[in-house]
């Protein structure tokens, strides 16, 4: 198995850069010099679980994973909710029996703790941060290392990207810090800039420029492949 290395990045972002205040995105899902995958290499396909930190004990706890097998690459998490009693008295579309919760998912129930005058309940999700069936993203291998980039198309119809990196057997999650990249974005040549009370950049690194970039790539997540 392949080190998957500190690494997913959401390049689109706000920040404070030198006293300066602005949004960053690509103007493409194309990252030049790099040749799209069609789909993952099946050495790659693990689950991961989120490891915790001194700031991230309640998602671990309630369960947060990245899985990446043959229909993509996708995050899947628990998120506490809550419901309460009287919601459950009152709305015949809910019921709670041997300590479990019908009604919130389709034909299925939740484990569920009664907490004073609420239920709370884990409401599993999954999302999709690349699915080789949407060409609205790509997925590149950046040459002569385990890196991954992809780009995506977001609700507001500009491109995000995220970067992945193998090692060992953990996955870390990184964003940019645009504090530490406002000199390497400035310096890129296909570049336009929209003006508004935050200004947005919309760049187009070429394949030299996607090296000095990833170097102000910094983790906010780590993961850890789940025991068998």
């Amino acid at each position: 198995m392949k080190r998957l290395l500190p690494f997913l990045v959401v390049l689109s972002s706000t920040v404070c850069a030198q006293d300066e205040l602005f949004s960053l995105y690509f103007e493409s899902n194309i990252a030049e010099g790099l040749i799209p995958l069609t789909d993952i290499e099946p050495d790659l396909f693990e689950r991961y679980e989120l490891t915790e930190d001194e700031h991230n004990a309640l998602r671990v706890a309630a369960g947060d994973y990245i899985v990446i097998d043959e229909t993509g690459i996708y995050k899947e998490k628990n998120s506490i909710m809550t419901i309460p009693k009287a919601e459950i008295r009152e709305n015949s579309t809910y019921t709670v029996r041997n300590g479990y919760l019908f009604g919130v998912v389709e034909n299925d129930s939740l484990p569920c703790t009664l907490d004073g005058e609420h239920y709370l309940f884990l409401k599993p999700s999954k999302t999709y941060l690349f699915d080789p069936l949407n060409p609205t993203s790509k997925l590149f291998k950046l040459s002569d290392s385990d890196d991954y980039l992809l780009l995506s198309k977001e609700a507001n119809g500009h491109y995000s990207g995220m970067m992945f990196s193998f090692a060992g057997s953990g996955l870390d999650l990184k964003e940019v810090n645009l504090s530490c990249a406002a000199p390497v974005i400035k310096s890129i040549r296909k570049k336009r800039e929209e003006k508004g009370e935050i200004p947005t950049w919309f760049i187009s690194p070429d394949k030299g420029e996607w090296t000095e970039l990833v170097e102000c790539f910094f983790s906010y997540d780590a993961y850890e492949v789940m025991a068998q």
